[in-house]
């Protein structure tokens, strides 16, 4: 009966650390990884993508998405990546600006070792002043469930490091069909390359388009990989159903008890002055 009670013990120890090496993985070796990095740093001289779009009214070459990523440094302490990492880092972001939430999930390399953070975005973005005056963020450590070998593996191989901005991909004239103000912004930094892309809505039309396959891709994998993420997400698609569903609840409710509507009665000063007129006579 020992026996069999220490072998137990043997074999359930041996699961656990198994699976600890599985999950503990940050720091192995990855040469597919490896070879995906190489391949994006093909030279010496720092490469920079960016894609702007001239403002006829300012006069200037513009894009919101430069705006937004220098406030939620300014207001959310995050350090810029523009000027290049020493290893690798992924920003992954994602919402819509009508909520005034977003998700993002930090993935870098450091010392050889990966680590993640999830972050969830709420601003405020003032119209009087033409900027965003509020910036708040939930953040949460987390780790892939598969491991980070299998799990970067299979991120590279979504061609994250190469996908082309969707103004390069799409024509002006054929642009996919999106919800207002929502969309997937990804920055890559490296230590000769800084990139960022973004795509309206990648599940609009993933057949018409490889790189929106591949983005859409990329966030069902971050869901699936990452729990925190996963919760976060829920939480914020918690509240824009919410949201929405208040704002169906006002309008039936104006509806239902509509506005009473005031008659208008235009008086030039003429008729004004012959009302004054008339009320004084009448107390004489």
């Amino acid at each position: 009966m020992k026996n069999i009670v220490f072998i137990l013990l043997l074999l359930c120890q041996v699961i656990f650390f198994s699976c600890k090496r599985i999950n503990d993985d940050a720091s192995a070796p990855n040469e597919h990884a490896a070879a995906f990095i190489r391949q994006l740093n093909t030279s010496d001289t720092f490469r920079y993508e960016f894609h702007f779009y001239y403002n006829r009214r300012n006069k200037a070459m513009d894009s919101s998405a430069y705006f937004y990523i220098k406030n939620s440094e300014k207001w959310l302490g995050l350090q810029s990546i523009q000027k290049g990492v020493d290893s690798i880092q992924i920003r992954f972001s994602y919402g819509c600006s009508l909520m005034s939430e977003w998700m993002m999930i930090i993935l870098r390399n450091e010392n050889k070792k990966w680590e993640a953070e999830v972050l969830r975005i709420e601003s405020h973005y003032s119209t009087e002043k033409q900027a965003y005056d509020m910036m708040t963020s939930e953040m949460r450590s987390d780790k892939p469930q598969s491991g980070w070998k299998k799990f970067i593996d299979k991120f590279f191989d979504l061609k994250v490091l190469s996908i082309r901005d969707d103004k390069v991909v799409v024509a002006k004239d054929d642009r996919m069909p999106v919800a207002d103000g929502c969309g997937i912004g990804i920055e890559i930094a490296t230590k000769n390359v800084y990139r960022f892309y973004s795509y309206p809505d990648p599940a609009a039309s993933p057949e018409k388009y490889l790189e929106s396959a591949n983005i859409d891709a990329i966030k069902k994998l971050l869901l699936e990989e990452f729990k925190e993420l996963k919760h976060m997400d829920k939480e914020m698609n918690d509240d824009w159903h919410n949201m929405i569903k208040q704002k169906e609840e006002k309008r039936a409710q104006n509806e239902k008890n509509p506005v009473r509507k005031v008659k208008l009665v235009e008086l030039t000063i003429q008729d004004v002055v012959d009302t004054s007129s008339t009320k004084k006579k009448g107390r004489n």
